[in-house]
């Protein structure tokens, strides 16, 4: 489905990206190629912090693509990165949780489909839609190594450099949604753990 974007030329025709983020990205790569300081955007009104916008400027993963593309093309292959990272930690945390192969494939598939097309060719959307399968499957890695184990320790390292990413390179609202979401999931397993006096997770 990114095959235009990618490999044609073509540019998404969405009202955020064609008229915001296109732009910004622009001003950032021409930024950082010249040298000067991307933190403030002198074309906008009478300068604008653009970074502050949360489209993905602090993304170490964009500033490796610009090396690469132009930042349009950049802007799309950083889409792309993001879905399959979507595609792939859900698989991941599916069957880290038991599910079958297949179940655990159609999971991300599911999972991306919850998006509306608007809401995920948005960069600062899009950069973030990792994090929750990300948190669920670090969580899944986390529990298995029983209780006070040095693995127990990595995973949670794992997920905090997870929501540390997220929030460099998307939307700090749906990082919060997605931190939220985990919560309530993580509560509810200890506390039904705890009452299964058989496990030895917790």
């Amino acid at each position: 489905i990114l095959y235009p974007f990618l490999f044609k030329g073509f540019v998404f025709y969405e009202w955020d990206v064609a008229r915001q983020h296109y732009a910004f990205y622009q001003f950032f790569a021409d930024a950082v190629k010249s040298g000067e300081s991307f933190l403030w955007n002198p074309y906008i009104f009478s300068g604008f912090p653009s970074y502050l916008s949360q489209t993905g400027m602090l993304d170490p993963v964009y500033w490796i693509l610009l090396l690469f593309f132009d930042p349009v093309l950049a802007v799309h292959w950083r889409l792309f990165i993001a879905y399959f990272m979507a595609l792939l930690l859900s698989y991941l945390a599916g069957r880290a949780y038991g599910f079958s192969l297949l179940a655990s494939f159609l999971l991300g598939f599911a999972y991306l489909t919850a998006f509306s097309w608007r809401l995920i060719s948005d960069p600062m959307v899009a950069n973030g839609i990792f994090l929750l399968p990300w948190l669920f499957y670090a969580f899944a890695k986390a529990i298995k190594d029983g209780r006070g184990g040095w693995k127990r320790w990595l995973w949670s390292c794992v997920g905090g450099i997870g929501i540390g990413w997220a929030f460099l390179a998307s939307f700090s609202q749906i990082v919060i949604y997605d931190i939220f979401i985990f919560a309530i999931f993580a509560a509810f397993t200890v506390i039904k753990n705890q009452q299964n006096p058989f496990t030895n997770y917790f």
